[in-house]
């Protein structure tokens, strides 16, 4: 028999039959922790069958990818962090030096143009 013949009651309609429960996709031994942590993000963000045996080496490359891209991006920072601070530092060194000119000649003003302590120190 295939089945109940005639109309489906309302409950029957609001039971949805279980399938075969379809197990994730585990990350390959190969993959570094980091990786590991982007893969299981990916595959649990989609449903448990979207991923196949054909897409794993696909998706193993993606995942080391985005880990790459997250370092170079890192590297990328820290080099703009350092010449960033690099020409702060050329440009304190100028700025201190002109306000040292212009406390010699502050000095010099109010000691009547002679030379004074703080000049010569």
């Amino acid at each position: 028999m295939k089945g109940q013949r005639g109309r489906r009651s309302a409950a029957a309609l609001t039971v949805v039959p279980l399938g075969e429960a379809v197990p994730r996709q585990r990350a390959p031994a190969e993959l570094t922790r980091d990786e590991a942590r982007v893969w299981d993000g990916i595959v649990s963000a989609e449903p448990a069958d979207w991923f196949s045996g054909s897409t794993r080496p696909i998706l193993a490359q993606y995942c080391r990818h985005i880990i790459a891209a997250r370092r170079v991006a890192g590297m990328i920072e820290t080099l703009h962090a350092g010449v960033g601070a690099s020409a702060v530092a050329e440009q304190c060194d100028p700025m201190a030096v002109m306000l040292a000119d212009a406390k010699a000649l502050a000095h010099r003003i109010h000691d009547g143009g002679r030379l004074g302590v703080a000049e010569v120190a």
